[in-house]
């Protein structure tokens, strides 16, 4: 009975929405009908969320392009003296260009892993940093290193024993949301190998509080490795492409069910039906 019904809607769906036009007949399927209802303003949102995070993208890219030419900033005169930093204010430091002065905590090395460079695996070098000026410890983001023969084989970072001075810019976070899957480590575990950075963590894992941001060493700085220049992670124009492409795609849909839903018939047959 229930299919019978099912089958008596459809009917009379399509019966209600026919269009001859010439010799062609456009007969609706239910089914396809409402599949097409429902995954047509799925690909146009997609597509306008695409372009609101390309608008966005622009935002970013000009900013950081204006915080790049700027000054540099010291370090002591723009960052409290404490890790509880405002959204609001840590957004307004990101890309801002400082100078740092301390030293690197040499024994505490993090390799960020999975960095693939030119198709070649790696790490990501994070050494903390103690301000001269500060009490929570900084975050520097060293550049690069090829991971090596194997991945039982540890990178050696040489140590810079003295005090230094460093200009970097300010990053937010690389990942967020992912918990480490591995229980607390112990300090003969260093030099740290993870796969993103969790300040709360590394916090309880250095026994102090720690900056929620990070400083990149500029390319070619001597007391980094392999570095890039500050760049957004995904160009704008990726978004762009992505926002035309789920437009493509309702386009396409919408074909689609015009094609499956015609038959070119002669206007006698189609009169009689």
């Amino acid at each position: 009975m229930i299919k019978i019904s099912i089958v008596a809607i459809e009917a009379e769906f399509m019966k209600a929405f026919t269009l001859q036009i010439g010799q062609w007949c456009f007969k609706p399927g239910l089914i396809s009908s409402l599949v097409t209802l429902l995954l047509i303003p799925l690909f146009v949102h997609l597509g306008i969320w695409q372009l609101e995070r390309w608008q966005e993208k622009l935002q970013q890219q000009r900013i950081l392009e204006s915080r790049l030419n700027e000054n540099i900033w010291q370090f002591d005169e723009l960052i409290p003296d404490n890790i509880d930093i405002p959204q609001d204010y840590l957004n307004a430091l990101r890309y801002r260009q400082v100078q740092v002065e301390g030293y690197f905590l040499n024994h505490r090395q993090i390799l960020l892993d999975n960095q693939i460079v030119n198709g070649q695996a790696g790490y990501h070098v994070i050494t903390p940093f103690q301000p001269k000026s500060h009490h929570p410890i900084l975050l520097i983001h060293r550049g690069w290193i090829p991971m090596g023969l194997s991945r039982e084989t540890i990178p050696i970072i040489e140590p810079i024993a003295i005090p230094i001075a460093l200009v970097g810019s300010i990053q937010q976070p690389l990942r967020r949301g992912i918990v480490w899957q591995k229980p607390a480590h112990s300090l003969e575990e260093w030099p740290l190998r993870i796969p993103q950075i969790d300040f709360q963590a590394l916090s309880h894992l250095l026994s102090q509080e720690v900056f929620p941001f990070i400083v990149q060493l500029r390319p070619n700085d001597p007391k980094g490795f392999q570095t890039e220049p500050i760049s957004l992670q995904l160009p704008a124009d990726r978004h762009l492409g992505y926002a035309i492409q789920w437009f493509m795609i309702a386009v396409a849909a919408f074909i689609y069910y015009c094609a499956i839903n015609c038959k070119r018939t002669t206007y006698g047959k189609s009169h009689k039906n």
